[in-house]
């Protein structure tokens, strides 16, 4: 070895179940007593069945990783959704929703004001005007507008 080569793992096989090395959270890990805070230690990790204790921390890590993501919420609920773009309940809202979170899975925590900034972005190209707007009146309905009451 030479002075310049990093120090490496004894086996091939050992970085290839760190944490890290699927995208994954880290299963939990235990060992003795069988008993831990109260409760017992899952049967599998006592068994010495190493294909099945694989198994089981991949099944935990899967299952930490899909419990994270399902605690995910976009900066803004639904409610504040349809005050800002003055709508009903409806699939627009889910709509909507679904750009935010989309945002806040690929950037991470957008903060209120930004979140607002995406969200009108978002429904100015989607054709829906904001709060307080209304839409313009359609040409084909005739050239002379309302008269005014002024």
């Amino acid at each position: 070895m030479e002075l310049d080569d990093p120090p490496r793992e004894g086996k091939a096989e050992s970085g290839a179940e760190e944490s890290f090395s699927d995208s994954l959270l880290e299963y939990p890990q235990y060992t003795r007593p069988q008993l831990f805070e109260g409760q017992p230690i899952p049967e599998v990790l006592l068994s010495g069945d190493h294909a099945k204790v694989a198994a089981w921390r991949q099944a935990e890590a899967e299952l930490a990783d899909r419990e994270e993501l399902a605690s995910i919420r976009p900066d803004l609920d639904g409610h504040q959704i349809m005050s800002l773009l003055g709508i009903t309940q409806g699939p627009l809202v889910g709509k909507a929703y679904a750009r935010l979170l989309e945002l806040r899975m690929e950037e991470g925590p957008l903060g209120p004001e930004r979140a607002t900034q995406e969200l009108l972005r978002w429904a100015e190209a989607e054709g829906i005007p904001p709060a307080g707007e209304s839409t313009p009146p359609d040409e084909t309905e005739g050239d002379d507008p309302l008269p005014s009451s002024e």
